[in-house]
């Protein structure tokens, strides 16, 4: 071998190991931007591999219309959500009323029926009361008979 084969020779050892280290590190970061099942087997399919994906990538980040669609979809469910809400804190209101209205017409209904009891029967009290007014009437005219 002549001294230029030589350097030539180690030359392309140099380059071709080079190039499988860069292989290496472009295989290791194109798996993981490239989608599943993609067989890349150049360094230069690797590394177009990861410029597609990093373009999609990109695009998928600066697609506004679809971070607006799912920034008002998620208001959209957030609405929701209150409305449902205030329509149960509202049913559970008005149940409450309508048990506490139950409660105070059968307190009602209760008072009006021992109102009407006591304006017509005679309870002990009201009694004792005509039971002293009779005993005092008969006690003054048997005075009074005595007398007279």
């Amino acid at each position: 071998m002549t001294e230029v084969e030589k350097t030539t020779t180690s030359a392309d050892s140099e380059t071709s190991e080079a190039g499988s280290q860069t292989g290496t590190t472009q295989a290791g970061a194109g798996s993981l931007y490239r989608s599943a099942g993609a067989e890349v087997t150049s360094d230069i399919g690797q590394a177009e591999a990861y410029v597609i994906n990093l373009k999609k990538l990109v695009a998928d980040e600066l697609d506004h219309a679809s971070n607006l669609r799912a920034i008002a979809l998620q208001a959209l469910q957030n609405a929701v959500t209150l409305q449902n809400r205030v329509q149960n804190l509202s049913v559970d209101h008005d149940s409450r009323l309508r048990n506490f209205a139950e409660g105070e017409v059968s307190r009602t209904v209760r008072h009006s029926d021992l109102a009407i009891d006591r304006q017509w029967n005679i309870d002990e009290v009201a009694m004792a009361a005509i039971s002293a007014a009779i005993a005092q009437a008969v006690a003054d005219a048997m005075r009074d008979v005595a007398k007279g």
